[in-house]
C-alpha cells in the first residue's frame, strides 16, 4: 500500500518548524560549547581506542608464533599444539592474519 504524500505546503511548514527548533537549540546559552565539548570527547575516546588497538597489535605480534601451522590427519595443529574438537583455526594463524590486516589498514 502506497503512502500518500502530504501537500507541499504542509511539508514546507513542517520543515520550517524543524529549522526553527534547531535554531532555538543553537541559540541556547552554551549550546555551541556543549557541542564542541562532545566533539572533543568523541575524539579523545577515538584516540584512546586507537592507542589500545596499537598496544594489542604489539602484544599479539610478540606472542604469536610466526612459524606456519602443520596440521595432522585430524586437522589439529602440531606446530603450536592446538587441539580443538570443534575444528576451529589455530590461534597463531588467526593472529597472523589479524596482524596482516592491521598492518595494511595502518599503512593506508
Amino acid at each position: 500500500m502506497k503512502r500518500k504524500k502530504k501537500p507541499v505546503k504542509q511539508r514546507e511548514e513542517k520543515n520550517q518548524a524543524a529549522v526553527a527548533l534547531i535554531d532555538r537549540r543553537w541559540a541556547a546559552p552554551g549550546a555551541r560549547e556543549q557541542a564542541s565539548e562532545r566533539k572533543r570527547e568523541y575524539w579523545r575516546k577515538e584516540k584512546a581506542r586507537q592507542t589500545l588497538c596499537e598496544e594489542a597489535a604489539e602484544l599479539l605480534s610478540a606472542l604469536a608464533n610466526e612459524d606456519g601451522c602443520r596440521l595432522d590427519h585430524n586437522g589439529d595443529c602440531q606446530a603450536h599444539g592446538w587441539f580443538d574438537p570443534e575444528k576451529s583455526e589455530c590461534p597463531h594463524a588467526r593472529a597472523q592474519r589479524w596482524l596482516e590486516r592491521w598492518r595494511t589498514k595502518s599503512d593506508d
